[in-house]
């Protein structure tokens, strides 16, 4: 079973016994088999990776706080800066719309609220692409005055413009191979129930260069970081 969102639907009607494996949308019952993205940790990654090239100013823009991708998206990002000592731009996500207006609207909201703003991580590319155009309008250059990251990594808003967009891979791909494997080892009579997280990666482009020269070992362009290492079962973000 899949779904476009990261929010829990209720266990589907099947004989007992039949092997189901639920991707990216999860069973509401904790026993079944979930595979889901890390979404909170691709939050905090984004984060983590603008506080490392010297922004400290950092706001986040993202969609609909329905949607609880956002909200995880928004709360890892929130414990990136906690952890560093810092508020973020507004003291709060802005929430909107997964669209580029929505971006263009809200990075003029974020240098208005703080005129030293020197980063947005938005909560995906369309508003990410949204988000440049609106800092452009703004005065303000991408990434020398302001840097910016995405989240999806989705080719064609990536690639499409310049800068190239930094963005958040949250690897499907590996959600998909990591489904077919354990609903085989199911069928093969293995019991693998609980949540089985997949970790994202960072992919660096123009957007986001460093504000000051990096540190030793900061990641270079089109590199690849993990948030965290293989894939764990636990009942949360």
């Amino acid at each position: 079973m899949t779904g476009r969102y990261a929010d829990a639907r209720q266990p589907i009607n099947v004989p007992k016994g039949m092997p189901v494996v639920y991707a990216m949308t999860p069973s509401a019952d904790p026993a079944d088999t979930s595979i889901r993205l890390d979404n909170a940790g691709g939050g905090r990654l984004a984060v983590e990776y603008l506080l490392t090239t010297g922004r400290r100013h950092i706001a986040h823009v993202t969609g609909t706080a329905r949607h609880e991708s956002a909200l995880a998206r928004s709360n890892g990002a929130h414990e990136a800066l906690a952890a560093a000592a810092i508020e973020p731009v507004a003291g709060k996500t802005l929430f909107g719309n997964w669209t580029e207006e929505w971006g263009r609207q809200a990075a003029r909201i974020a240098v208005e609220i703080d005129a030293s703003t020197d980063a947005i991580f938005a909560g995906s590319d369309q508003v990410a692409r949204g988000v440049i155009d609106g800092l452009t309008l703004a005065g303000r250059r991408v990434p020398d005055d302001v840097a910016v990251v995405g989240y999806d990594n989705w080719s064609v808003m990536v690639e499409g413009r310049q800068p190239r967009l930094s963005s958040v891979e949250p690897n499907l791909g590996t959600a998909g191979k990591v489904a077919a494997q354990l609903l085989m080892a199911m069928i093969d009579g293995e019991q693998n129930g609980g949540t089985h997280w997949v970790a994202p990666q960072l992919i660096i482009r123009q957007s986001s260069a460093p504000a000051t020269a990096p540190p030793s070992g900061a990641i270079g362009e089109d590199a690849h970081r993990p948030a965290h290492t293989g894939q764990q079962c636990g009942d949360g973000a």
